[in-house]
């Protein structure tokens, strides 16, 4: 027997030429079923073979990372509280030797997360993690910090961003300005090369049981390309008051913050039609932009069909949103803030079903960034626009679930009325403040 290539293996010819031909029949059967990969029955059980299924030592082979979105469900049990931190240490896991993970995370506290990267290093994974300030003062950042250490010319590392900005973002007009990206690279996990996670969660305790968050995965190596080079970016750790960078891989939209003018949101409701009874759903945490309100408002008055649900909303956006007047009653906006058991929205995205640049269409758009003056003009931000029916799809099945439990918003009512422009800080209770100044490291 000799092999031609891993997991594929084909008789050898032997002396009778009877032999030989039936052998060689054999052999060729077995090649086309395995490349196939059709059931092959073996020793009485019936298994799915393909030409990668086993390795030369017999091990079980990779599987492929799947395209799809991940939704925690605060109220359930404590797997379904971890779905997105479960599929994350998932993928941690499965990355090889060699493979390199690129982990950028707002809030990262979460110490089981620290320690499974620093498992990653040990096995000769190269993990490079950058995090916002006030994250250096966690036990989680301490013990990747001992791990990993902090020279950016070694292959593994971990850096903050220096105090009281991003890494990039710088603040405007007197505003707070952080770190506030949520996502994670695999240069290889599994069989898949170029994994994105692009996530709403902080790696922390409340991200899991007291908010609602959503995580997007997909495989494309051309967007994970855009990733990796906005994050060699936000290692350089320079300020600039506009990083209004853009890139496109097929169904894939990346805008990049801060943005010195304008906003992607506003520029993608532009392109909507509401002929045909177009549908727009925003979930969000923090949403005080109200050119965004203004806008939605329009759309439903002119017949588009929206809905809107968030946890800290400004007296103006809400004022905005259920001014009266519309001829088709103005857009549904409720309010869902964490309140004891209650756990608060925190995703951050937006669908459209319906009329967008002339063709009918299923848009999803979420990422780090809220509707919010800092989170557009002074923030380390990222926002992920996705063509994809199938996947606005599976976030309007988790908006619905969502949008139950919020109230009517109303002016003078549960929102973010007093500093309507800045974002609190979130997951605070966990950070217990800065070590020491990353800037001088």
């Amino acid at each position: 027997m000799r092999r031609v290539e891993p997991g594929i293996a084909v008789l050898t010819p032997g002396r009778s030429v009877a032999k030989r031909g039936w052998i060689w029949l054999a052999g060729a059967l077995a090649v086309v079923l395995i490349v196939a990969g059709v059931a092959v029955k073996a020793g009485g059980l019936t298994s799915y073979v393909t030409a990668a299924s086993h390795s030369k030592t017999g091990k079980k082979a990779k599987k492929k990372v799947a395209t799809g979105a991940v939704f925690n469900l605060p109220s359930g049990s404590k797997a379904q509280q971890q779905r997105i931190d479960r599929h994350v240490i998932t993928l941690i896991r499965n990355a090889p030797k060699r493979a390199t993970i690129y982990t950028n995370v707002y809030h990262l506290s979460d110490r089981v997360l620290a320690a499974e990267l620093v498992k990653a290093r040990k096995r000769g994974v190269r993990v490079r993690v950058i995090v916002d300030y006030w994250t250096t003062g966690t036990p989680a950042y301490k013990a990747l910090k001992k791990a990993l250490g902090t020279n950016l010319r070694k292959a593994s590392w971990i850096i903050a961003c220096p105090r009281d900005r991003g890494c990039i973002g710088v603040p405007y007009n007197g505003s707070v300005s952080v770190n506030h990206n949520k996502f994670f690279l695999f240069s290889t996990s599994g069989a898949s090369r170029g994994v994105v996670v692009q996530s709403t969660a902080n790696s922390t305790f409340r991200g899991r049981a007291k908010q609602w968050n959503s995580a997007l995965t997909i495989v494309d190596g051309r967007l994970y390309a855009a990733y990796r080079h906005y994050f060699y970016d936000l290692s350089r750790r320079r300020g600039r008051a506009d990083y209004s960078k853009t890139f496109r891989a097929g169904k894939y939209r990346l805008d990049l913050f801060p943005r010195a003018q304008g906003d992607p949101i506003s520029e993608a409701l532009n392109r909507v039609s509401c002929v045909g009874g177009t549908r727009i759903r925003v979930a969000l945490s923090y949403f005080t932009w109200t050119p965004i309100a203004r806008k939605l408002w329009q759309l439903d008055d002119q017949g588009c069909r929206v809905e809107a649900i968030g946890s800290d909303v400004s007296k103006q956006v809400i004022q905005e949103m259920t001014r009266s007047g519309g001829r088709h009653g103005g857009p549904v906006m409720r309010i869902l803030q964490e309140s004891g058991n209650r756990a608060g929205q925190h995703s951050k995205y937006m669908l459209i079903d319906g009329l967008y640049q002339g063709r009918r269409q299923k848009i999803l758009f979420t990422g780090s960034v809220n509707y919010t003056l800092i989170g557009f003009r002074s923030s380390d931000e990222t926002l992920l626009t996705v063509f994809d029916a199938r996947l606005h799809d599976a976030y309007v099945a988790n908006f619905t679930t969502v949008f139950r439990y919020g109230t009517k918003a109303q002016v003078g009512g549960r929102s973010q009325t007093g500093v309507p422009y800045l974002l609190a800080p979130e997951g605070s209770d966990e950070a217990t403040g800065p070590a020491a100044d990353p800037a001088t490291e």
